[in-house]
């Protein structure tokens, strides 16, 4: 499996697809340029069709379209929500093993 969702993060992309009023549920990872270690994840609603190079994850009741570079970096990986009140701390999560090194905040990252 290229990716696994947790119950929480399942839970809280079902309550983000109500609210963005998406009727098919889906969502889109990628990987992106960005914060001080480099790299971030960005998790959208995406449009219910996937790309022609998108992998599709459908998983804990939740299809997930990741575009195939950035699935090479997150295969084996985790999709969790967490639930805090420290800023900058909660929401979605890719547990990931391959990163080379994190930011203090843990919103970017940097790959081998």
């Amino acid at each position: 499996m290229l990716l696994s969702i947790t119950d929480n993060a399942a839970l809280h992309a079902k309550d983000l697809l109500q609210k963005a009023g998406s009727l098919d549920g889906t969502l889109r990872l990628r990987i992106i340029a960005g914060g001080c270690a480099g790299l971030q994840y960005k998790i959208d609603v995406a449009d219910p069709t996937p790309r022609e190079k998108d992998v599709v994850v459908d998983n804990n009741g939740i299809k997930l379209f990741v575009d195939e570079k950035s699935a090479m970096f997150v295969t084996g990986s985790t999709l969790d929500f967490i639930d805090t009140m420290i800023p900058f701390q909660g929401g979605f999560k890719v547990i990931n093993s391959k990163l080379k090194s994190t930011c203090s905040c843990g919103h970017s990252f940097a790959l081998p």
